[in-house]
Protein backbone atom coordinates (compact mmCIF):
# COMPACT_ATOMS: atom_id res chain seq x y z
CA UNK A 1 0.00 0.00 0.00
CA UNK A 2 3.08 2.50 0.92
CA UNK A 3 4.12 1.59 -2.72
CA UNK A 4 0.96 2.15 -4.51
CA UNK A 5 0.42 5.50 -2.53
CA UNK A 6 3.79 6.34 -3.83
CA UNK A 7 3.26 6.02 -7.41
CA UNK A 8 -0.89 6.48 -7.33
CA UNK A 9 -0.10 9.83 -9.73
CA UNK A 10 1.38 7.30 -12.20
CA UNK A 11 -0.82 4.76 -11.41
CA UNK A 12 -3.87 7.57 -12.02
CA UNK A 13 -2.15 8.41 -15.49
CA UNK A 14 -2.36 5.24 -16.66
CA UNK A 15 -5.67 4.37 -15.40
CA UNK A 16 -4.43 1.12 -13.69
CA UNK A 17 -6.51 1.55 -10.83
CA UNK A 18 -9.00 -1.59 -11.35
CA UNK A 19 -5.64 -3.78 -11.70
CA UNK A 20 -4.36 -2.85 -8.50
CA UNK A 21 -7.69 -2.30 -6.91
CA UNK A 22 -7.95 -6.59 -7.18
CA UNK A 23 -4.59 -7.05 -6.76
CA UNK A 24 -4.70 -5.24 -3.53
CA UNK A 25 -8.23 -7.24 -3.00
CA UNK A 26 -6.98 -10.92 -3.06
CA UNK A 27 -4.13 -9.96 -1.22
CA UNK A 28 -6.54 -8.40 1.81
CA UNK A 29 -9.06 -11.57 1.33
CA UNK A 30 -6.02 -14.21 1.79
CA UNK A 31 -5.23 -11.31 4.76
CA UNK A 32 -8.57 -11.54 6.36
CA UNK A 33 -8.76 -15.57 6.26
CA UNK A 34 -5.69 -15.86 8.06
CA UNK A 35 -6.97 -12.90 10.84
CA UNK A 36 -10.64 -14.66 11.40
CA UNK A 37 -8.75 -18.30 11.68
CA UNK A 38 -6.85 -16.30 14.46
CA UNK A 39 -9.45 -13.95 16.06
CA UNK A 40 -11.47 -17.64 16.48
CA UNK A 41 -8.72 -19.32 17.94
CA UNK A 42 -7.66 -16.81 20.41
CA UNK A 43 -11.55 -16.21 21.28
CA UNK A 44 -11.84 -20.34 21.89
CA UNK A 45 -8.63 -20.25 23.77
CA UNK A 46 -10.00 -16.99 26.21
CA UNK A 47 -13.49 -18.83 26.77
CA UNK A 48 -11.48 -21.76 27.84
CA UNK A 49 -9.38 -19.86 30.12
CA UNK A 50 -11.90 -18.06 31.16
CA UNK A 51 -14.32 -20.84 32.19
CA UNK A 52 -11.32 -23.06 33.92
CA UNK A 53 -11.23 -20.67 37.39
CA UNK A 54 -14.99 -21.59 37.68
CA UNK A 55 -15.71 -25.05 36.12
CA UNK A 56 -12.22 -26.02 38.00
CA UNK A 57 -13.53 -25.93 41.50
CA UNK A 58 -17.40 -26.87 40.93
CA UNK A 59 -16.52 -29.90 38.85
CA UNK A 60 -13.74 -30.96 41.62
CA UNK A 61 -16.33 -30.07 44.97
CA UNK A 62 -19.19 -32.02 42.47
CA UNK A 63 -17.12 -35.25 42.57
CA UNK A 64 -16.00 -34.70 45.92
CA UNK A 65 -19.68 -34.84 47.10
CA UNK A 66 -20.96 -37.77 44.68
CA UNK A 67 -18.29 -40.06 45.77
CA UNK A 68 -19.92 -39.46 49.51
CA UNK A 69 -17.26 -37.18 50.96
CA UNK A 70 -18.74 -34.34 53.42
CA UNK A 71 -18.15 -31.00 52.12
CA UNK A 72 -17.22 -28.47 54.49
CA UNK A 73 -16.31 -24.87 54.77
CA UNK A 74 -12.83 -25.51 56.00
CA UNK A 75 -12.05 -27.80 52.88
CA UNK A 76 -13.93 -25.25 50.57
CA UNK A 77 -11.64 -22.36 51.43
CA UNK A 78 -8.27 -24.27 51.92
CA UNK A 79 -8.78 -25.98 48.07
CA UNK A 80 -9.64 -22.34 46.48
CA UNK A 81 -6.37 -20.95 47.04
CA UNK A 82 -5.00 -23.95 45.65
CA UNK A 83 -6.99 -23.88 42.45
CA UNK A 84 -5.63 -20.35 41.54
CA UNK A 85 -2.36 -21.52 41.68
CA UNK A 86 -3.36 -24.48 39.68
CA UNK A 87 -4.86 -22.05 37.22
CA UNK A 88 -1.88 -19.58 36.89
CA UNK A 89 0.29 -22.48 35.76
CA UNK A 90 -2.60 -23.63 33.09
CA UNK A 91 -1.75 -20.45 30.86
CA UNK A 92 -2.76 -21.79 27.73
CA UNK A 93 -3.30 -19.41 25.67
CA UNK A 94 -0.29 -17.37 26.38
CA UNK A 95 1.96 -19.80 26.06
CA UNK A 96 0.87 -20.79 22.77
CA UNK A 97 0.70 -17.33 21.46
CA UNK A 98 4.37 -16.92 22.63
CA UNK A 99 4.75 -20.16 20.89
CA UNK A 100 3.11 -18.93 17.77
CA UNK A 101 5.12 -15.56 17.86
CA UNK A 102 8.54 -17.65 18.65
CA UNK A 103 7.95 -19.65 15.48
CA UNK A 104 7.24 -17.03 13.22
CA UNK A 105 10.40 -14.41 14.42
CA UNK A 106 12.63 -17.68 13.96
CA UNK A 107 11.79 -18.55 10.57
CA UNK A 108 11.96 -14.37 9.43
CA UNK A 109 15.79 -15.04 11.32
CA UNK A 110 16.44 -18.00 9.21
CA UNK A 111 15.50 -16.51 6.14
CA UNK A 112 17.54 -13.54 6.34
CA UNK A 113 20.25 -16.13 7.17
CA UNK A 114 20.14 -18.28 4.03
CA UNK A 115 20.22 -15.15 2.15
CA UNK A 116 23.32 -15.85 -0.27
CA UNK A 117 26.96 -14.30 0.85
CA UNK A 118 28.05 -11.19 -1.34
CA UNK A 119 32.09 -12.59 -2.38
CA UNK A 120 33.38 -9.37 -3.26
CA UNK A 121 36.72 -11.59 -3.94
CA UNK A 122 34.83 -13.71 -5.94
CA UNK A 123 32.96 -11.03 -8.19
CA UNK A 124 35.73 -8.79 -8.55
CA UNK A 125 39.28 -9.00 -9.94
CA UNK A 126 40.54 -6.24 -8.31
CA UNK A 127 43.68 -4.73 -9.64
CA UNK A 128 44.43 -7.56 -10.89
CA UNK A 129 42.85 -6.85 -14.70
CA UNK A 130 43.69 -3.41 -14.65
CA UNK A 131 46.41 -1.65 -17.28
CA UNK A 132 48.32 1.33 -16.15
CA UNK A 133 46.40 4.40 -15.38
CA UNK A 134 43.05 2.62 -15.55
CA UNK A 135 40.54 2.77 -12.63
CA UNK A 136 37.58 0.19 -14.27
CA UNK A 137 37.50 -2.56 -16.75
CA UNK A 138 34.41 -4.57 -17.68
CA UNK A 139 35.53 -7.16 -20.18
CA UNK A 140 32.53 -9.27 -22.03
CA UNK A 141 30.36 -9.00 -19.25
CA UNK A 142 26.64 -10.56 -18.74
CA UNK A 143 24.46 -9.48 -15.88
CA UNK A 144 21.11 -10.38 -14.95
CA UNK A 145 18.70 -9.37 -12.05
CA UNK A 146 18.76 -12.13 -9.53
CA UNK A 147 14.70 -13.11 -9.30
CA UNK A 148 13.40 -14.81 -6.09
CA UNK A 149 12.77 -18.87 -6.64
CA UNK A 150 9.20 -19.69 -6.31
CA UNK A 151 8.25 -22.99 -4.29
CA UNK A 152 7.68 -24.97 -7.46
CA UNK A 153 11.23 -24.29 -8.55
CA UNK A 154 12.37 -25.09 -5.45
CA UNK A 155 11.06 -28.31 -5.92
CA UNK A 156 12.48 -29.31 -9.35
CA UNK A 157 15.90 -27.81 -8.81
CA UNK A 158 17.60 -31.04 -8.58
CA UNK A 159 15.58 -32.12 -12.45
CA UNK A 160 15.44 -29.18 -14.20
CA UNK A 161 19.39 -28.73 -15.68
CA UNK A 162 19.03 -25.17 -17.05
CA UNK A 163 17.64 -23.80 -14.09
CA UNK A 164 21.06 -25.49 -12.81
CA UNK A 165 22.74 -23.37 -14.90
CA UNK A 166 21.43 -20.09 -14.26
CA UNK A 167 18.84 -20.66 -10.92
CA UNK A 168 17.50 -17.45 -11.24
CA UNK A 169 16.37 -17.13 -14.41
CA UNK A 170 13.56 -18.51 -16.67
CA UNK A 171 12.47 -18.93 -20.06
CA UNK A 172 8.96 -17.87 -18.97
CA UNK A 173 10.16 -15.09 -17.81
CA UNK A 174 11.41 -14.03 -21.45
CA UNK A 175 8.54 -14.70 -23.00
CA UNK A 176 5.66 -14.08 -20.91
CA UNK A 177 5.18 -10.67 -19.65
CA UNK A 178 8.18 -11.15 -16.35
CA UNK A 179 10.73 -9.98 -18.43
CA UNK A 180 14.32 -9.56 -16.36
CA UNK A 181 16.65 -7.10 -17.13
CA UNK A 182 19.70 -8.62 -18.62
CA UNK A 183 22.84 -6.89 -19.55
CA UNK A 184 25.27 -8.67 -22.12
CA UNK A 185 28.25 -7.86 -23.62
CA UNK A 186 29.69 -5.23 -21.06
CA UNK A 187 32.98 -3.90 -22.57
CA UNK A 188 34.54 -0.42 -20.99
CA UNK A 189 37.52 0.79 -20.40
CA UNK A 190 37.43 3.88 -17.58
CA UNK A 191 40.82 5.68 -17.05
CA UNK A 192 41.60 7.55 -13.28
CA UNK A 193 40.10 10.76 -13.30
CA UNK A 194 37.62 10.53 -16.48
CA UNK A 195 34.24 12.00 -16.70
CA UNK A 196 32.36 9.52 -18.35
CA UNK A 197 28.68 10.08 -19.31
CA UNK A 198 25.91 7.50 -20.31
CA UNK A 199 23.01 8.38 -21.98
CA UNK A 200 20.14 6.34 -23.57
CA UNK A 201 16.71 5.75 -23.49
CA UNK A 202 14.12 4.85 -20.38
CA UNK A 203 14.80 1.49 -19.79
CA UNK A 204 18.22 1.08 -21.75
CA UNK A 205 19.82 -0.17 -18.80
CA UNK A 206 21.82 2.42 -17.53
CA UNK A 207 21.11 2.25 -13.82
CA UNK A 208 21.65 -1.82 -14.20
CA UNK A 209 25.00 -0.64 -15.30
CA UNK A 210 25.87 1.19 -12.34
CA UNK A 211 24.22 -2.13 -9.92
CA UNK A 212 26.65 -4.21 -11.97
CA UNK A 213 29.25 -2.03 -11.51
CA UNK A 214 28.48 -2.47 -7.41
CA UNK A 215 27.59 -6.04 -7.44
CA UNK A 216 23.69 -5.97 -6.88
CA UNK A 217 23.60 -7.78 -9.99
CA UNK A 218 24.39 -11.76 -10.89
CA UNK A 219 27.20 -11.80 -13.28
CA UNK A 220 26.85 -14.74 -15.60
CA UNK A 221 29.72 -14.03 -17.72
CA UNK A 222 33.21 -11.65 -18.19
CA UNK A 223 35.05 -9.76 -15.60
CA UNK A 224 35.06 -6.61 -13.59
CA UNK A 225 38.57 -4.77 -12.51
CA UNK A 226 38.00 -2.01 -9.84
CA UNK A 227 41.23 -0.53 -8.27
CA UNK A 228 40.91 0.95 -4.89
CA UNK A 229 38.10 -1.12 -4.04
CA UNK A 230 38.54 -0.93 -0.29
CA UNK A 231 37.59 2.89 -0.21
CA UNK A 232 34.32 2.26 -2.03
CA UNK A 233 31.77 4.14 -4.60
CA UNK A 234 30.64 7.36 -4.31
CA UNK A 235 27.17 6.44 -5.64
CA UNK A 236 24.22 8.57 -5.79
CA UNK A 237 20.86 6.94 -6.30
CA UNK A 238 18.11 8.41 -8.65
CA UNK A 239 16.09 8.13 -5.58
CA UNK A 240 17.71 9.48 -2.74
CA UNK A 241 17.96 7.24 1.07
CA UNK A 242 18.15 9.60 3.80
CA UNK A 243 18.20 8.65 7.47
CA UNK A 244 15.38 10.09 9.80
CA UNK A 245 18.47 12.29 11.53
CA UNK A 246 19.47 15.86 11.13
CA UNK A 247 20.90 16.87 7.80
CA UNK A 248 24.30 17.10 9.32
CA UNK A 249 24.38 13.44 10.43
CA UNK A 250 22.75 12.80 6.86
CA UNK A 251 25.65 14.45 5.54
CA UNK A 252 28.60 12.89 7.17
CA UNK A 253 27.12 9.66 7.72
CA UNK A 254 29.60 8.61 10.40
CA UNK A 255 32.69 9.81 9.14
CA UNK A 256 34.65 12.28 11.60
CA UNK A 257 33.29 16.12 10.55
CA UNK A 258 36.19 18.08 8.89
CA UNK A 259 34.40 21.55 8.94
CA UNK A 260 36.94 23.39 5.80
CA UNK A 261 35.89 20.40 3.58
CA UNK A 262 32.07 20.28 5.10
CA UNK A 263 31.86 23.75 4.00
CA UNK A 264 33.17 23.09 0.44
CA UNK A 265 31.13 20.18 0.23
CA UNK A 266 27.90 22.01 1.18
CA UNK A 267 28.69 25.12 -1.60
CA UNK A 268 29.33 22.91 -4.24
CA UNK A 269 26.01 21.11 -3.79
CA UNK A 270 24.00 24.15 -3.70
CA UNK A 271 22.87 23.68 -0.22
CA UNK A 272 23.96 27.22 1.18
CA UNK A 273 20.82 29.00 0.97
CA UNK A 274 18.85 25.87 1.97
CA UNK A 275 20.89 25.62 5.34
CA UNK A 276 19.84 29.57 6.13
CA UNK A 277 15.86 28.60 5.10
CA UNK A 278 15.67 25.30 7.65
CA UNK A 279 14.88 26.60 11.14
CA UNK A 280 17.99 24.57 12.78
CA UNK A 281 20.53 25.26 9.62
CA UNK A 282 22.62 21.99 8.99
CA UNK A 283 20.99 20.41 12.75
CA UNK A 284 17.31 20.63 11.30
CA UNK A 285 15.50 17.17 11.79
CA UNK A 286 14.59 16.35 8.23
CA UNK A 287 12.44 13.20 9.62
CA UNK A 288 12.11 9.98 8.08
CA UNK A 289 13.17 9.23 4.29
CA UNK A 290 13.58 12.95 4.02
CA UNK A 291 9.98 13.94 4.62
CA UNK A 292 10.72 17.44 5.26
CA UNK A 293 12.46 18.08 2.20
CA UNK A 294 11.50 19.14 -1.22
CA UNK A 295 12.62 16.13 -3.76
CA UNK A 296 15.42 18.46 -5.23
CA UNK A 297 16.58 19.17 -1.64
CA UNK A 298 16.95 15.39 -0.91
CA UNK A 299 18.58 14.54 -4.21
CA UNK A 300 21.36 17.03 -3.10
CA UNK A 301 21.77 16.10 0.93
CA UNK A 302 22.14 12.54 -1.13
CA UNK A 303 24.83 14.22 -3.59
CA UNK A 304 26.77 15.84 -0.69
CA UNK A 305 26.62 12.84 1.33
CA UNK A 306 28.42 10.93 -1.57
CA UNK A 307 30.92 13.87 -2.29
CA UNK A 308 31.90 13.89 1.50
CA UNK A 309 33.17 10.56 1.59
CA UNK A 310 35.83 10.98 -0.73
CA UNK A 311 35.89 8.18 -2.72
CA UNK A 312 37.95 7.77 -6.14
CA UNK A 313 35.19 6.82 -8.32
CA UNK A 314 31.98 8.57 -8.04
CA UNK A 315 28.39 7.04 -9.81
CA UNK A 316 26.07 9.34 -10.41
CA UNK A 317 22.55 8.58 -11.44
CA UNK A 318 20.83 11.40 -13.20
CA UNK A 319 21.02 13.71 -9.76
CA UNK A 320 20.28 16.49 -12.25
CA UNK A 321 16.97 15.93 -13.47
CA UNK A 322 15.74 16.10 -9.79
CA UNK A 323 17.33 20.13 -9.60
CA UNK A 324 15.87 23.74 -11.32
CA UNK A 325 18.09 24.55 -14.25
CA UNK A 326 20.46 27.21 -12.64
CA UNK A 327 20.45 24.82 -9.96
CA UNK A 328 22.01 21.71 -12.32
CA UNK A 329 24.55 24.63 -13.71
CA UNK A 330 25.89 24.88 -10.46
CA UNK A 331 26.56 21.93 -8.99
CA UNK A 332 27.75 20.33 -12.65
CA UNK A 333 30.26 23.28 -12.56
CA UNK A 334 31.17 23.21 -8.75
CA UNK A 335 30.47 19.80 -7.82
CA UNK A 336 31.66 17.66 -10.59
CA UNK A 337 33.78 19.48 -12.55
CA UNK A 338 34.79 21.66 -9.72
CA UNK A 339 35.24 19.28 -6.57
CA UNK A 340 35.15 16.14 -8.39
CA UNK A 341 37.24 17.39 -11.26
CA UNK A 342 40.37 14.86 -9.96
CA UNK A 343 38.22 11.49 -9.44
CA UNK A 344 36.42 9.66 -11.76
CA UNK A 345 32.77 10.20 -12.74
CA UNK A 346 30.26 8.07 -14.12
CA UNK A 347 26.88 10.16 -15.09
CA UNK A 348 23.71 8.89 -16.29
CA UNK A 349 21.71 11.87 -17.88
CA UNK A 350 19.28 12.67 -20.53
CA UNK A 351 20.82 16.25 -20.62
CA UNK A 352 23.27 15.43 -23.12
CA UNK A 353 24.25 19.51 -22.84
CA UNK A 354 26.82 18.60 -19.79
CA UNK A 355 28.51 16.10 -21.86
CA UNK A 356 30.43 18.74 -24.22
CA UNK A 357 33.28 18.46 -21.27
CA UNK A 358 33.35 14.10 -20.96
CA UNK A 359 36.62 12.68 -21.76
CA UNK A 360 33.77 9.75 -23.06
CA UNK A 361 30.14 8.98 -23.92
CA UNK A 362 28.29 5.85 -23.85
CA UNK A 363 25.59 5.19 -25.33
CA UNK A 364 23.17 2.35 -24.00
CA UNK A 365 20.58 1.05 -25.96
CA UNK A 366 18.56 -2.28 -25.32
CA UNK A 367 20.60 -3.34 -21.95
CA UNK A 368 23.44 -3.25 -24.20
CA UNK A 369 26.24 -0.96 -25.04
CA UNK A 370 25.64 0.19 -28.92
CA UNK A 371 28.19 3.41 -28.81
CA UNK A 372 31.38 4.37 -27.22
CA UNK A 373 33.07 8.11 -28.08
CA UNK A 374 35.89 8.48 -26.86
CA UNK A 375 38.70 10.62 -26.27
CA UNK A 376 42.78 9.58 -25.46
CA UNK A 377 43.27 8.51 -22.05
CA UNK A 378 44.05 11.06 -19.67
CA UNK A 379 48.05 11.92 -18.79
CA UNK A 380 48.92 11.46 -15.41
Amino acid sequence: MTEILKGIRIIKFSTWEAHFKTHVGNWRSKELCSLQTVKYLQALLGFIWGTIPILLPFLTFSMYTLLGNELTATKVFTCLPLFQILTESLDIPTKLNETIESWVALKRVQKFLDLKESDFEEYYLFEEGLAEGECMKIAGGNFHWERPKRAKERTNDDSNSTQEKAPNVNDSDVKGGNHIVRLEDIDLNIYKGQFVGIVGQVGSGKSSLFAAITADMVMEGGSIAVAHLDQGFGLVTQEPWLQQATLKENILFGKAFNAQWYDRVIEACALTDDLKILPSGDETEIGESGATLSGGQKARVSLARAVYQDSDIYLLDDPLAAVDVHVGHHIFSKCIMGLLRHKTRILCTHHTKYLTEADMVVVMDGCKVTNIGECDAPSK
